[in-house]
């Protein structure tokens, strides 16, 4: 495809929301010239620029508030591999939520393993304990995969979460079969609609790299205008797919980061206004370029850095929030939004 056609595709996308078709067109010309990826990074910017602004949060995130009991586990995941693998205490959770607050962070996240058949009381639990130690100003996103109910949702809303993840990593069922044999792709689709029926917002996930390189260009454009038909869907997520030693997928290569970023710009293109996250297997160089690609306009920048034998006997909170280890890189972040002409709320 010539720069100037792809440039006109590129101006309708901007207009508009581009059908399956451009889709496809957008992301196989831009995988297959350096310049029309530069075309794109740039159109996808400006849709960033034009309907969420370059003003980017800072949030926290707290990972392993629960163990994760699919079987098997997912191929690229390298979570609860290890049977000493522990899940943060409550105690552990409410002290780092009380350590966000006062240094000035008002939004985080509670990420876990999924309990198949669960109605959620186990993660109800952790968000009332976190309401009854004070917390009522801070917005709650929870990501712990399709184990809660409608009725478990609205009580938890009533406590400050906002927001429901349900990741699907890819829309395309053969691909999420053989990736996640544990896991259901019917349960994740009514676990959408059921977050819709609580009256929450829903997260979502996608993973860049899973898959063979040849398909995966459909897979990322099925998998983007699948999740364009939830309404009340407020943020998605792309990852990169980044082989470690534990998983079945360790001989796998890692995705090139011009092809995440491609998903990014696609993503920004295709969902406009919803918010673009970089996570995992990007490195913080890396992330630089996803934000370059489009994505925004949230920043997780204090997390939680698990170890369960902090918490003693006869320990209060305070004392016991002194030894937790907060990684903070909001300095980093600042330094980052700064270099790039971007601001910081």
């Amino acid at each position: 495809m010539e720069d100037r056609s792809y440039r006109h595709l590129l101006e309708r996308a901007a207009e508009h929301y581009p059908s399956r078709t451009e889709t496809l067109e957008i992301i196989r010309g831009a995988l297959d010239n350096a310049a029309n990826r530069e075309l794109l990074f740039e159109a996808a910017r400006n849709v960033r620029r034009n309907t969420c602004g370059d003003q980017f949060r800072l949030t926290g995130g707290i990972s392993s508030v629960l163990p994760c009991r699919l079987a098997p586990l997912c191929l690229y995941c390298p979570y609860w591999r290890s049977p000493e693998a522990q899940q943060a205490s409550t105690d552990e959770i409410v002290a780092a939520v009380h350590h966000f607050k006062r240094e000035g962070i008002r939004e985080f996240h509670l990420s876990g393993g999924t309990i198949p058949g669960s109605d959620g009381s186990e993660l109800l639990s952790i968000v009332q304990a976190i309401w009854n130690s004070g917390i009522r100003d801070m917005e709650i996103t929870i990501n712990c995969g399709a184990a809660l109910n409608v009725e478990t949702m609205r009580r938890m809303k009533k406590m400050g979460v906002v927001k429901t993840g349900v990741v699907f990593e890819t829309a395309d069922r053969e691909l999420f079969k053989s990736m996640k044999p544990g896991d259901s792709f019917s349960a994740k689709e009514k676990f959408a609609w059921d977050i819709n029926e609580a009256g929450l917002q829903m997260h979502s996930g996608l993973m860049a790299g899973l898959g063979q390189e040849e398909s995966r260009p459909e897979n990322y454009t099925d998998s983007l205008i699948y999740l364009r038909q939830f309404p009340h869907m407020q943020s998605l997520y792309i990852s990169k797919f980044r082989p470690d030693p534990s998983i079945p997928l360790k001989n796998k290569e890692q995705c090139p980061l011009d092809e995440a970023c491609v998903l990014v710009s696609a993503a920004r293109l295709v969902l406009r206004d919803k918010e673009i996250r970089i996570a995992a297997g990007w490195n913080p160089q890396e992330r630089v370029s996803g934000i370059l690609a489009g994505g925004g306009n949230e920043l997780c920048a204090m997390m939680l850095n698990h170890h369960a034998a902090y918490w003693k006997p006869g320990d209060t909170a305070e004392n016991y929030e002194s030894r937790l280890e907060i990684s903070d890189s909001r300095s980093e972040q600042r330094a980052m939004i700064d270099k790039m002409g971007l601001e910081i709320q």
